[in-house]
C-alpha cells in the first residue's frame, strides 16, 4: 500500500514538471529575421528587418557578426506597447541595410535575444549586368602645359572632373590632390586659386565641370613622375525596372605624367630667370600718376626736368611664362644720393593665359639741384626654348633737378652805399661849415634813435617772421594732404634754417616721417595719422628761432 502511494506521487509530480516546461515555452518570445528576396546582386542595397515581440533596448541586438560578408547602414530601432480589448501586446524591430561584399553564397547569421534565436538566411548574391560604366558616371580630364622644365621654372596642370550623374547622388567624396610620384622634394604642386564649376551640355548631355589649375614647380634637376588628380566616391543608382537601390563605387586612378627637369647652366648666380618669354617695360609718372614726357638723347638715354621737391616714380612691369610669383627677380637699383627712394610692394596679377605680371613702383623724391642719371636696368635671363642666356635692358633717364623758391640760398640786400663827395679845400669859409656841421650832427642822431628803436622792437617781440610764419603754414597744409614729397623737401629746408640741430624734437620729428612713408609707400599695411607730426612741428616752432643771417658788408666811408 505504501509503495502504491509513493509510485502515483512521483507520477503526479513528472506530469506537473512536464506541464510547466509546456507552459514556458508556450509563453515565450519569438524572434524573426526578414529580407525581401534572397537573391540579390552585388551592388545591390538590400534590408534586414529583426522582429522581437517584446520590448527590449536598442542595443539588444549586435549586428557585428554581419561584417564579415556585407557593407552595413546605419541601424534604426523601433519599439511600441498596445493594448487590444484589455490584451497587452509589445514588439521591438530594427532594420538594417545591407551590401554583399562578395558573389556567391552568403549567410545571414542567427541573431538571439533572452534565450530567443532567429533563423540563419542563406543569400545568394549574383554579379550585375545591368550597371552603367564609370565613365558614364564620372570622368577626370588632365592636361601638362609642359613635360620639361629648369629649377625654379613652372608648368600649368589643368584638371576637369566632370560628373555626368546628378551629384545628390554621390556619397563620401574623396578627391587626391596632384603631387609627385613617392613625394620627391623635386617638384612641388600648389593650387592656382578656387575650382570653377559650370555647367557645360557634351555630347548632348548636360554635365557639371569642376576645373582646377595647379602650378607644378621644378627643384631640383632629375626625372620625376607626376599623378594628376584622382578621385573617389559611392553612386547611388535607382532601377525604375526593379524599383532597388544600388551603390556603384567609383575610383578613377590619377593619370601619371613623366617629368624631366634639365641642370641649371653653369655661369648663373641667384638671379636666376628661366622661361621662354620674358617682357620687361618701364614708365615715368608725375605725383598725380600721368605719364611723363621724356625728351630721347640717344637710343639708350632720355632727359626730364624736375624742380626740387617734385616726385617721380618709376614704374616697371615684368611679364614672365612659366615662373611662379615668389620666384619673381627683386629690383634693386642704386639711385644717386640727391635722390630719395621709397619701393612699394610689388603688385602680382594673373594673367587669362595663367602667367603672372608683376608691377613695382619706386617713388623717387628730388632733394638738391643738379645733373643726375638714373642708371638702366639690365636683367639676365635663360631662354627655354633656345636654350641661350638673354639680356633685357631698360634706359636710363637724365634727370635735371632745378631750384625752387624754397630751396634757393636767400638773396643778400645790400644797403645803397652812401653818395661820395669831393673835398674842396677853401681858405674863405665863411659860415657854410658850421650849417654843414649841424646838420650832420643832426642826421646821425636821427639815424641813431631810429636804430636803437628798431632793434628794441625786435628784442620785445620774438614772434615769427613773415617769412617763416608762412613757411610754418605751408609745411602744414602740405603733412594734411599727406604730400610726402613735399613734406619731406619742406621740412629739410625748414630745419636747416633754425637753430634746432640739438633739439630731441628732431629724431620724434624723423621717426614720424619714416612712419608716414612707410603708409604712404609701403602698400597701405601700417597706421600712421598726421596729429602727432603736427604738434611736433609747431613745439619746435615755438621752442627755436629762426638762424641770424650774417650781417652784409657796407660800404666803409
Amino acid at each position: 500500500m505504501v509503495i502504491f502511494k509513493h509510485r502515483t506521487l512521483l507520477a503526479l509530480m513528472m506530469t506537473l514538471v512536464s506541464l510547466l516546461a509546456f507552459t514556458s515555452n508556450a509563453f515565450a518570445a519569438n524572434l524573426w529575421a526578414v529580407v525581401k528576396s534572397n537573391q540579390v546582386t552585388q551592388a545591390e542595397v538590400f534590408q534586414l528587418r529583426l522582429i522581437f515581440d517584446e520590448k527590449v533596448d536598442a542595443d539588444a541586438i549586435d549586428f557585428k557578426p554581419l561584417e564579415a560578408n556585407f557593407f552595413l547602414g546605419q541601424p534604426s530601432f523601433a519599439s511600441s506597447l498596445n493594448f487590444t480589448n484589455g490584451k497587452r501586446s509589445s514588439s521591438s524591430e530594427w532594420t538594417i541595410a545591407l551590401k554583399a561584399k562578395s558573389l556567391g553564397q552568403l549567410t545571414i547569421p542567427a541573431f538571439e535575444i533572452e534565450g530567443s534565436y532567429s533563423q540563419p538566411i542563406e543569400m545568394t548574391v549574383n554579379a550585375d549586368t545591368d550597371l552603367p560604366k564609370q565613365n558614364d558616371l564620372v570622368e577626370i580630364q588632365s592636361q601638362l602645359s609642359r613635360s620639361t622644365l629648369y629649377p625654379d621654372q613652372s608648368a600649368e596642370l589643368t584638371t576637369r572632373l566632370i560628373f555626368k550623374a546628378d551629384l545628390r547622388r554621390l556619397q563620401n567624396p574623396n578627391f587626391i590632390a596632384p603631387t609627385a610620384l613617392n613625394n620627391s622634394p623635386g617638384l612641388s604642386v600648389t593650387e592656382q586659386g578656387k575650382a570653377k564649376q559650370t555647367t557645360q551640355v557634351i555630347n548632348g548631355v548636360e554635365v557639371t565641370v569642376f576645373e582646377q589649375r595647379f602650378l607644378v614647380t621644378a627643384e631640383q634637376a632629375g626625372h620625376y613622375t607626376l599623378n594628376s588628380l584622382g578621385f573617389s566616391a559611392t553612386l547611388v543608382h535607382g532601377s525604375n525596372r526593379t524599383g532597388s537601390t544600388k551603390l556603384i563605387p567609383i575610383n578613377i586612378a590619377p593619370e601619371a605624367f613623366p617629368l624631366e627637369v634639365k641642370a641649371k647652366p653653369q655661369g648663373f648666380g641667384k638671379q636666376w630667370i628661366p622661361t621662354p618669354s620674358l617682357d620687361l617695360t618701364q614708365r615715368w609718372l608725375d605725383a598725380d600718376g600721368n605719364v611723363l614726357s621724356t625728351v630721347s638723347k640717344d637710343k639708350n638715354n632720355s632727359e626730364l626736368k624736375v624742380t626740387v621737391g617734385d616726385s617721380i616714380t618709376r614704374e616697371l612691369t615684368l611679364t614672365v611664362e612659366g615662373l611662379a610669383p615668389e620666384r619673381f627677380p627683386q629690383f634693386i637699383v642704386n639711385y644717386p644720393s640727391a635722390i630719395r627712394q621709397y619701393a612699394e610692394k610689388p603688385q602680382y596679377t594673373q594673367l587669362a593665359d595663367g602667367n603672372f605680371k608683376m608691377t613695382v613702383k619706386q617713388v623717387l623724391i628730388a632733394q638738391k639741384s643738379g645733373q643726375y642719371v638714373l642708371p638702366n636696368i639690365d636683367l639676365e635671363w635663360w631662354n627655354t626654348a633656345s636654350d641661350r642666356k638673354v639680356v633685357t635692358s631698360l634706359n636710363a633717364l637724365s634727370l635735371t633737378i632745378e631750384p625752387n623758391e624754397l630751396s634757393a640760398a636767400p638773396a643778400v640786400v645790400t644797403p645803397p652805399s652812401l653818395p661820395t663827395h669831393s673835398v674842396v679845400v677853401e681858405y674863405d669859409r665863411g659860415y657854410w661849415p658850421y650849417l654843414t656841421a649841424l646838420f650832420a650832427l643832426l642826421w646821425i642822431t636821427t639815424l641813431s634813435w631810429y636804430i636803437k628803436t628798431r632793434l628794441g622792437r625786435q628784442k620785445e617781440a620774438p614772434h615769427l617772421s613773415s617769412a617763416e610764419h608762412d613757411t610754418t603754414k605751408t609745411i602744414l597744409i602740405a603733412i594734411e594732404r599727406q604730400d610726402a614729397p613735399r613734406i619731406q623737401h619742406l621740412i629739410g629746408v625748414w630745419l636747416a634754417e633754425r637753430e634746432c640741430q640739438d633739439s630731441p624734437l628732431i629724431d620724434k620729428i624723423k621717426t614720424e616721417l619714416e612712419a608716414m612713408n612707410n603708409h604712404i609707400y609701403g602698400g597701405g599695411d601700417s597706421v600712421w595719422s598726421n596729429a602727432q607730426l603736427i604738434k611736433l612741428i609747431k613745439q619746435l616752432a615755438k621752442q627755436t628761432p629762426m638762424k641770424k643771417q650774417q650781417p652784409s658788408q657796407l660800404a666803409k666811408l
